[in-house]
């Protein structure tokens, strides 16, 4: 099974120094600024360890910095036992640990260095269309908006554009349509998506948002409706 919290995680830092400007949304000037407590409390979920104080680094030289690290999730592996090809495994296994399966569409985000100030994260405002797999907890609608964080992001830091990617977890595009097997912070009543459950439905397929290898292969799970048969029963098997 995949362990996202405890588990150790291997960093990979590549600290690059780009002279191009663009306009980023997001600003933190000299003085850090207040910050409301939903992003106090995500900034305490990233720890990504680069070495690198980004106010810091952005008080000396000029222009933009890109820093890119990776987190790995932990292994996965099935349980003992025989288990159908449909639905997937993986898939019945993360819906299973998942509090809340959902598909929407992001709108708009804001970003935030994270409590060490060596990276930053971004919460994403979406819109949800389905709801897959509700959380008992605090129950979902649909067409109301949730709150989902996640690691990357742009900044303005004393007037030079930062941004962090996470080379593990593409990002996300304002108005794209996610599947996201998401996991509640019940400390901000948001969620928290990681890359290895996070999937984005195109008109023209499936787009896995964890470069590489994945658990579940995607060459036969390219029509968005079918994946989403599947994940639904994935959902049922693990009830």
């Amino acid at each position: 099974m995949v362990r996202h919290s405890g588990s150790k995680a291997f960093i990979l830092v590549v600290l690059t120094v780009v002279l191009s400007r663009a306009t980023l949304p997001s600003r933190v000037d000299s003085a850090p600024q207040p910050q409301d407590v939903r992003q106090k409390e995500h900034a305490k979920l990233y720890h990504y360890r680069t070495g690198k104080n980004l106010p810091q680094l952005a008080a000396t030289g000029t222009g933009d910095i890109v820093v890119e690290a990776a987190q790995y999730p932990g292994l996965w592996g099935l349980s003992p036992g025989p288990h159908p090809s449909y639905p997937h495994p993986f898939l019945v296994d993360v819906a299973a640990r998942a509090d809340a399966v959902v598909v929407g569409v992001t709108e708009s985000s804001s970003s935030s260095l994270t409590e060490d100030q060596d990276f930053i994260f971004t919460d994403w405002r979406m819109t949800v269309e389905q709801v897959l797999k509700d959380n008992p907890s605090a129950p979902i609608g649909v067409n109301t908006q949730i709150v989902v964080t996640r690691p990357g992001g742009t900044l303005v830091i004393s007037g030079r554009n930062v941004r962090a990617i996470e080379t593990m977890f593409s990002s996300f595009q304002a108005g794209g349509r996610y599947l996201l097997f998401l996991y509640s912070v019940p400390t901000t009543g948001s969620y928290r998506a990681f890359n290895d459950q996070s999937f984005e439905l195109l008109q023209t397929g499936v787009r896995k948002l964890k470069p590489g290898s994945l658990h579940i292969e995607l060459k036969t799970r390219q029509d968005p409706q079918a994946l989403l048969a599947e994940v639904r029963a994935a959902i049922a098997a693990g009830h």
